[in-house]
């Protein structure tokens, strides 16, 4: 009994140290793995968060285009057009109030005839519903202002898009600073050019959506590497508010050749946002790798790797429990039978003369171990 309680916790034991090496082998190997499915989730995270911010910057953008779009085909606008009496104007007023109302972004909205002179201009006050139209007296000649100059050289249907900048009312930088892009498109009625209607569109709503990331530090930034968009709000806009603030002072492995790669290093990937942001910017998106985020993806794959590790040795315990018995006793038995073959064999030699012989039947040994006894007796 003592002899297979002993064999018994010595197979445990063998059965715990196979199974702890099985589980520190498969820990390190998941561990190494792992490392590699880090950089496949961040890549992963990546495309699903520049795709979402994309999504985004198209809604709000074609939201606008639609609404100007909508103003060419409107009858009413068309009757004002071809009458442009105080009455039509009055209703093409409450059209433009109708709009803005009904696209919460758009805080002015005008309508500039051939000559460059202001013929309809709506406002939002900010951070208010209050809409109002600009009197007739206040109209401006715009005809010089660089938004009418180009979108005149513009095509039928095509739409010009101004740098995304920060509004300015009365040459002073609005307080606190509005992140505006304008939208114009030329009208055009049975092929005769009328003018241009031009929409300002406040983008601190989208900015603030694009910013808010768990995953990632968000960077917007314009073909000179300036800021337009940086998680502190303190380094963004240099090129309007010039506080130094560059991708290049702020990221120092990153020169002017890099603005045309797709990955600055360091955790930092990079996509061209030229075809949603249509004016010569070419704005980029960075996404930066938030350290939190990097440590959680790590936590969690730990945490794995140690919950795989001690299933793997829990179960190596278990088997070594369930086996250890049954092979202790079939060791045992194997072994006590051996002894006995052996005893026997032997007695055999001893007792018993053994003659070998061949397929022939001749005989080819014969033993000699007798017992002496045996043979006095037979003599």
């Amino acid at each position: 009994m003592f002899k297979i309680k002993n064999l018994y916790l010595r197979n445990i034991l063998l059965a715990l140290l196979f199974g702890g090496l099985i589980a520190a082998i498969t820990s390190v190997v998941n561990y190494n793995m792992k490392f590699v499915e880090i950089e496949q989730q961040v890549k992963k995270d990546v495309k699903f968060d520049s795709t979402r911010i994309k999504l985004f910057i198209k809604g709000y953008l074609d939201n606008v285009e639609n609404t100007l779009n909508s103003i060419q085909t409107n009858q009413l606008f068309l009757n004002y057009l071809n009458t442009p009496s105080k009455m039509n104007q009055q209703i093409v007023t409450h059209l433009f109030r109708g709009l803005i109302k009904s696209n919460e972004h758009l805080f002015q909205l005008r309508f500039i005839d051939k000559n460059g002179l202001e013929k309809i201009r709506i406002e939002k006050e900010r951070n208010s519903k209050f809409i109002f139209s600009v009197s007739e007296k206040n109209l401006q000649n715009k005809s010089n202002r660089y938004y009418f100059e180009k979108t005149i050289k513009n095509k039928a249907g095509e739409f010009w898009y101004s740098n995304l900048d920060l509004n300015i009312e009365n040459k002073m930088l609005e307080k606190p600073i509005r992140p505006t892009i304008r939208v114009s498109t030329n009208i055009f009625y049975k092929g005769v050019f009328y003018g241009i209607v031009i929409a300002n569109l406040d983008m601190d709503r989208l900015l603030s959506q694009i910013k808010s990331n768990n995953n990632f530090n968000v960077y917007l930034i314009d073909n000179e590497g300036n800021f337009i968009l940086h998680p502190d709000e303190q380094k963004a806009w240099n090129n309007y508010l010039n506080n130094g603030y560059t991708v290049f002072s702020e990221f120092t492995s990153v020169d002017e050749t890099s603005l045309e790669l797709d990955n600055f290093g360091d955790g930092r990937y990079v996509f061209s946002l030229e075809n949603y942001f249509k004016n010569n910017e070419n704005i980029k998106l960075i996404l930066e790798a938030d350290n939190s985020y990097l440590e959680n993806i790590k936590e969690n794959n730990l945490q794995y790797i140690y919950i795989l590790g001690s299933v793997v040795l829990i179960i190596s315990l278990l088997a070594g429990f369930l086996i250890s018995f049954p092979v202790s006793k079939l060791y045992l038995s194997f072994n006590k039978l051996y002894r006995d073959n052996l005893r026997f064999i032997d007695i055999i030699d001893e007792y018993v003369i053994t003659i070998t012989v061949n397929l022939d039947k001749e005989i080819t040994s014969v033993s000699v171990k007798r017992n002496p006894k045996m043979y006095q007796n037979a003599v």
